[in-house]
This record gives C-alpha cells, sequence and structure tokens, in this order.
C-alpha cells in the first residue's frame, strides 16, 4: 500500500483547517521521541489506536507537529505543509497512514533542528541482545518483522521497535529508542512463526 503526498502552502493550509475545523471532534496529543505531535480527527477509531500506540504528551506543550485526520466526503488525500509540520489525511481508512505521517512529521522536525540534542528517524526494526542494540533496516514489506520475531525466539533477545526508531549520537555510542509504545503482530506471522 502506498500513499502519494502533496506538499501544500502555508496559505493553503490555512483555508483547510478553516474549511475543516467544525468536522474535529477528537484532539489527542503524543511524544514522539520527545516532541509534541498533535491529532485533530473525527474518528472514535483513530483516536483510540493513537492512544494505544504512542506515549500521551501534556496538553500543557505547544505541538511540534499536527496529524489533521478528517472525512471530507471526497477522494483520500496526503497534504503536507513543511513549515509548520502540518499533515492533513482525509477520506482515509486506513490508520497505519495515520502512524506513519505522524512518525514523519517527527523526524522531519528532528532532521531539520541540527543540535547536540538530534535525533534520526530509521525505517527499521531494532534488536536489543544482551545490552547490545542491532537494527534490521530495510523498505516495507522485505521482511524486518519476520525476522525480529524470529530473533526474539532466541534467549537474551528483546525486540524494542520492528518499524521505527530514532537514534541519537552521544560521543562514541549510539542511544535508540522506539517511538511506539506498542508493537503490532501481523496476522499472518504465525505462517512463519508456528510458535507465534
Amino acid at each position: 500500500m502506498e500513499y502519494k503526498i502533496r506538499l501544500i502552502s502555508p496559505q493553503q493550509k490555512d483555508d483547510l483547517i478553516e474549511t475543516f475545523k467544525e468536522k474535529i471532534v477528537y484532539e489527542k496529543k503524543a511524544n514522539i521521541a520527545g516532541l509534541c505531535i498533535k491529532l485533530l480527527t473525527d474518528s472514535l477509531k483513530f483516536k483510540e489506536m493513537w492512544d494505544d500506540n504512542f506515549q500521551s504528551m501534556s496538553e500543557y506543550i505547544r505541538p511540534h507537529g499536527r496529524i489533521f485526520a478528517l472525512k471530507t466526503g471526497g477522494e483520500e488525500e496526503f497534504l503536507y505543509e513543511p513549515v509548520s509540520k502540518t499533515c492533513f489525511i482525509l477520506n482515509c481508512n486506513y490508520y497505519g497512514y495515520v502512524k506513519s505521517l505522524a512518525l514523519a512529521v517527527a523526524g522531519d522536525f528532528l532532521e531539520e533542528y541540527h543540535s547536540i540534542h538530534s535525533r534520526y528517524s530509521v525505517h527499521g526494526a531494532l534488536i536489543d541482545y544482551k545490552g547490545k542494540g542491532t537494527a534490521l533496516i530495510a523498505p516495507s514489506g522485505v521482511g524486518k518483522t519476520t525476522h525480529s520475531y524470529g530473533l526474539i525466539l532466541m534467549k537474551n533477545v528483546r525486540l524494542v521497535a520492528d518499524d521505527w526508531f530514532f537514534a541519537r549520537i552521544i560521543g562514541d555510542e549510539i542511544e535508540a529508542i522506539a517511538s511506539e509504545k506498542n508493537c503490532y503482530i501481523r496476522a499472518d506471522l504465525a505462517k512463519d512463526w508456528k510458535e507465534y
């Protein structure tokens, strides 16, 4: 499954917010690698999955990025305004895109702002073996999750993240943290690993 994102201007973003502001029913803030990413949606399902997916962020923190996931009666559409880090996901039923674009917005902010605290988003699985990390980095659909769940069958192996994680360089070390609080197991994983 793929989606194409169309870049929009700050004025187009403001116009869309004005047009759709009455549709917003739920607002939730998530802590993604220390950033506040805010979901604004009319979907209870998206709000509940967001709560399951990410650590919550204080409502007193202003957002670093926003995700508007709304039904407007039109075609499925994905729009992004990079100055304010605002994404519109319109007429989409698949939460995976909401999650993916929230992580992309966080990554866009973190990779644009360079400092001693910089974090880098990595599309990959993160495995811990006796306190040492290993990353499995590959495009979607080539088996990161399948390999990860095979590895965690071994003693002293932990799955930290199976889709995206954030890394930070500290001296000669790399600190890596999961982007999400839960990993989601595909229904067909048992086809590859009977243990599941």
